[in-house]
């Protein structure tokens, strides 16, 4: 029923690169350090390659036919043909896999070489799917990394790849898409806004993304990045947003524009931990989120996003002049929260504003205490603090 392909994500011998063009492998007990050369280590990469063509051979013969579930984990390695040959074979015999319902290639290490090497990897394995006869009438999760740091890299080929795959109606019952667009240029992303912003992303549930503006790409226009499709009815059933990167100024802007329009009406978890808002991005997400604009909005997770006291208060204080949406669970976590911020929250919780708060985590801020919380408050809930 489901098939993992390549080493576990727990796997013992995790090997990792040198400058040298060694791979060091940990050492048994007495503390040596084994060494395989890069001969060995290219026989070893070229095995597995032939393996997965063997594979995309069997999946083509559909001798698999029940076969649910497809995860390539880390430590694989394979290159653009073997990528591109098994995603082909996937389309083509999408037919004969009746029960096919969620692809996994959520590592960066799944395909082999530098993160040129990677990219174009992905975009082969993107253009077999999409190029196959086949429709994935049952595929209901697309996992291509997004949040983690170390998902696989997509360039403005893959994009485009991805957006074909989707607009082409191959995969009319997809529910869950991840992908990793930190570094993809601006062509890229305005694949990937078409994509989100189509007919085709209305089946869509849960959206996750990683982005960042660290080369610029976001910085030039506010407007531009995935962020903008935001602003359509297309993702209207969306329930689950997960944003993660290093997002600069123009992208909060962005991402706070398409939040503003009030079209995600079904969302119930916003992530966005992580994203370094600091206290000026907080503001520019504060003020959206409120209840007329995210009225179904259960759960918040802005930890790590270094909010500090301003950001804190920039929440309290549009949650005193506005309604907040039905939160449930709100992380601010890891956000250099002191004792003046603890004061603004504690105070602010005695309005019972929040009225279905169950769990308020406030977890490793230093300066926060019980003694910022030292009043009855007129619901039950749970806070969680250093």
């Amino acid at each position: 029923g489901e098939g993992n392909v390549g080493q576990p994500e727990n796997g013992e011998g995790e090997a990792d690169g040198d400058e040298g063009g060694n791979v060091e492998v940990p050492g048994g007990g007495d503390g040596q350090e084994n060494l395989i050369d890069e001969d060995e280590e290219g026989a070893e990469i070229a095995e597995r390659n032939t393996a997965l063509m063997s594979l995309a051979t069997l999946i083509r013969s559909g001798k698999i036919p029940g076969l649910r579930k497809l995860k390539c984990c880390r430590k694989l390695s394979f290159f653009s043909a073997a990528a591109c040959s098994l995603g082909k074979a996937l389309s083509d015999s999408v037919s004969n896999l009746l029960s096919f319902c969620e692809l996994v290639m959520d590592a960066r290490q799944v395909f082999g070489g530098n993160r040129e090497m990677q990219k174009a990897a992905l975009s082969m394995f993107l253009r077999g799917l999409a190029e196959g006869n086949g429709s994935f009438s049952c595929l209901r999760t697309l996992d291509l990394g997004g949040a983690p740091s170390q998902s696989p890299p997509m360039c403005d080929v893959g994009a485009q790849c991805l957006e074909n795959l989707m607009v082409s109606g191959k995969c009319p019952s997809l529910e869950k898409l991840s992908f990793n667009a930190e570094w993809t240029g601006q062509a890229g992303l305005d694949c990937l806004r078409r994509m989100l912003s189509s007919r085709s992303a209305a089946s869509l549930r849960q959206l996750s993304f990683r982005c960042s503006s660290q080369e610029g790409i976001m910085e030039s226009n506010p407007h531009a990045g995935m962020c903008r499709a935001l602003e359509t009815d297309a993702l209207s059933r969306l329930e689950e947003l997960r944003v993660s990167g290093t997002l600069g100024g123009a992208a909060v802007r962005s991402l706070s524009m398409g939040l503003a329009l009030g079209k995600l009406v079904s969302l119930r978890k916003l992530n966005l931990e992580g994203t370094a808002l600091k206290p000026t991005g907080g503001l520019s997400i504060a003020v959206v989120l409120v209840k007329d604009k995210l009225p179904a909005l259960r759960h918040l997770n802005m930890r790590m996003c270094e909010l500090g006291d301003d950001g804190v208060e920039f929440l309290t204080q549009t949650w005193r002049l506005r309604e907040p949406p039905p939160l449930e669970d709100i992380n601010l976590g890891f956000n250099g929260i002191t004792g003046e911020g603890g004061n603004a929250l504690g105070e602010f919780l005695k309005s019972g504003r929040l009225v279905f708060l169950k769990n308020l985590n406030l977890a490793v801020n230093r300066g926060v205490s019980a003694s910022n919380f030292p009043s009855e408050y007129p619901l039950d809930f749970t806070i969680s603090i250093p």
